[in-house]
């Protein structure tokens, strides 16, 4: 009985060690796997390799003092000033290069790098962190400015709205002020949450669509991160909640959603304040703030469905990590996540999808899609177009993705052992875990309607503490100030700088993404080009984008064609009585439809020609095509 009590007793406190150990060894399978069976997306065992082995190889050392070491280090005042001092000159710098940028609809490389510089600045002040709730809020305000400034800089410089689904929820925005009620018969009529908030917004200040999104969705997601900072302060401590507020600043998806405005970043904002309202309604005014957790998840449930799916999942793994944390270390305590919680909100999400929205029936096509092995998810042209793409590009624009994750494993090692760990860090990385394992299992699987894409942005709000523990474990590391200093302001000007110039986050300058950032914006040409089209013809229109697509279709009203597969078969016979439309920036650079995205090899406007097309429009940025 002794000799089982030690080993049981052996595996509790080395656990960090052992799950490290073990997931090495999944982590060498699953390459294997992907190498041999799917023949892509190597880099994710390779990661999560590398992630352990990184976390075994400093763990002996880590044990001795941990992040705790670098509570007490502090700045002197005039090192402070300094870092103040640059920080606000490149952020000035920043704005001006965008302001007198030499190409209207692209941002500077200037302006990127300067943002980095920033990140790994804010990372700099946060390590020596000076004492006072004042400091805290100064550090709060700036990167809160860091992340206002990549979401709006881009909406600023195109004239219209960005992304493919904006258009949408703008139609429909605008025909809740119009009519004054809410239409029946969308997706959205019983998620409206978003469209008030917008339509509220606009109605105060007067400002268009696009500005009360921008005033609106965009800041309630940057204001997200205080949460995101408040859960990792109540968690550990405000080093860790700062770090952990910066990444999701800087994060390629959470400025893609920040950009191209949806539902999903304002109902991710409620899922951050759902998490820290519920834990810490367990340390004081337990019926306040549970009653505000109930009422927050109805407006969840108000919002939108796979965010409120994602709430589900999370509840019932908290239920289960703290239970597992209760077992493990015999602990004696109340869960602030309790089973008959997460089934009332799992029920009143059901029922709300079954008798009022009709959710539940695209739930069902949506899984039953979704378990259909399809290669990829991407159309053939998309698919074969990918092979073509450089390896060296293809991972320079996961750099930013992969670090995040990498130093989120780290950290959730560290979080789950006995000597640093506790119940809510416990249940926080089982949390993200499950989120991100949806992600990374449903892609290389290719199952498509889970899409994966939507749970790694969910994970990023919860691992964003894992991984901020994972930068601060790895400067525990070392053992001079110097060091320390270097190593994360390396590491975080790396991740940022590779973040904040991916695909997602950017595609106005490609700066080493030139094979697969789309532009999913228009210049003022292309909107007056598509403007006097719709003007001039009631028929059938064919686009490339699905960006162009929803443009045409929501916004004014017309029946669209895609042309993607006309473009790669180079043939369209089909277009008889439909007016082709190409812009130069579909002939000369990639872009994205549904199913995937390609870049031409040849110019279609000549094909058009021999094939009998006449040109009806041409702006110089945009031709108008008709069969003769």
């Amino acid at each position: 009985m002794k000799v089982a009590s030690r080993r049981t007793g052996g595996i509790k406190d080395n656990l960090d060690r052992n799950l490290a150990i073990l997931g090495m060894l999944i982590a060498s399978i699953l390459t294997l796997w992907l190498a041999l069976v799917i023949g892509k997306y190597i880099e994710v065992g390779v990661l999560l390799f590398l992630a352990c082995a990184i976390y075994l190889a400093m763990r002996k050392r880590l044990f001795r003092m941990g992040i705790s070491s670098l509570e007490d280090l502090l700045a002197k005042r005039s090192a402070y000033l300094i870092l103040n001092l640059l920080f606000f000159v490149l952020f000035f710098y920043s704005i001006i290069s965008v302001v007198l940028r030499a190409d209207l609809y692209s941002r500077p490389l200037g302006y990127f790098i300067s943002m980095a510089f920033m990140a790994a600045i804010l990372a700099i002040e946060i390590l020596f962190l000076p004492k006072g709730k004042a400091y805290t809020c100064f550090v709060l305000v700036k990167i809160m400015l860091i992340a206002l400034s990549l979401r709006w800089t881009t909406q600023f410089i195109f004239p219209g709205l960005i992304g493919v689904d904006p258009w949408g929820h703008q139609m429909f925005a605008t025909q809740i002020m119009e009519t004054g009620t809410i239409p029946g018969g969308y997706p959205y009529s019983y998620l409206p949450i978003m469209h008030l908030t917008i339509d509220a917004t606009s109605l105060i200040t007067g400002l268009d669509y696009k500005f009360a999104t921008m005033l609106s969705i965009s800041l309630f997601q940057v204001i997200g991160l205080i949460f995101v900072f408040l859960l990792g302060r109540f968690i550990f401590n405000s080093k860790v909640g700062l770090l952990a507020a910066l990444l999701p600043g800087v994060a390629e998806l959470c400025i893609g959603h920040g950009i191209a405005v949806s539902p999903t970043p304002l109902a991710l904002v409620l899922i951050a304040l759902v998490i820290y309202v519920i834990f810490k309604a367990q340390k004081g005014g337990a019926l306040i703030l549970t009653s505000l957790a109930l009422l927050l998840m109805a407006v969840v449930i108000l919002t939108h469905s796979i965010t409120a799916l994602c709430l589900a999942i999370v509840l019932f793994v908290f239920w289960l990590g703290f239970i597992a944390y209760k077992r493990i270390y015999l602990g004696r305590f109340q869960s602030p996540v309790t089973f008959y919680l997460a089934v009332l909100f799992t029920v009143g999400m059901l029922a709300w999808w079954t008798y009022a929205s009709g959710h539940i029936s695209n739930f069902v096509e949506l899984m039953q899609w979704g378990f259909k092995v399809e290669r990829w998810e991407l159309a053939e042209p998309a698919f074969e177009y990918q092979q073509t793409v450089p390896f060296s590009e293809y991972l320079l624009n996961l750099m930013g993705f992969l670090l995040f994750y990498a130093f989120s494993f780290v950290g959730s090692f560290y979080m789950l052992a006995k000597r640093f760990g506790n119940r809510y860090g416990c249940a926080l990385v089982l949390g993200g875990l499950v989120l991100a394992a949806i992600g990374f299992i449903a892609l290389p699987l290719g199952l498509s309607g889970f899409l994966a894409h939507r749970w790694w942005y969910y994970s990023y709000i919860i691992l964003a503490i894992p991984a901020a523990i994972g930068f601060l474990s790895v400067c525990a590391y070392f053992r001079s100030n110097l060091g320390r200093t270097m190593i994360l302001a390396i590491l975080i000007l790396v991740i940022s700088f590779f973040s904040i110039t991916a695909p997602r986050a950017n595609f106005d300058n490609r700066i080493y993404s030139e094979n697969t950032a789309s532009r999913s914006a228009f210049t003022e040409s292309e909107l007056s080009a598509m403007n006097t089209i719709s003007n001039i013809w009631d028929g059938e229109v064919g686009v490339a984008t699905s960006s162009a697509d929803y443009y045409l279709e929501f916004n004014k009203d017309m029946l669209v064609k895609q042309i993607a597969p006309n473009l790669y078969s180079r043939d369209f016979t089909d277009c008889a009585y439909t007016i082709v439309i190409i812009r130069d920036e579909v002939v000369n650079n990639y872009f994205a439809f549904s199913g995937g995205g390609m870049k031409l090899d040849y110019d279609p406007r000549e094909v058009l020609e021999e094939q009998g097309f006449s040109t009806i429009y041409d702006c110089g940025r945009v031709n108008a095509f008709l069969l003769k």
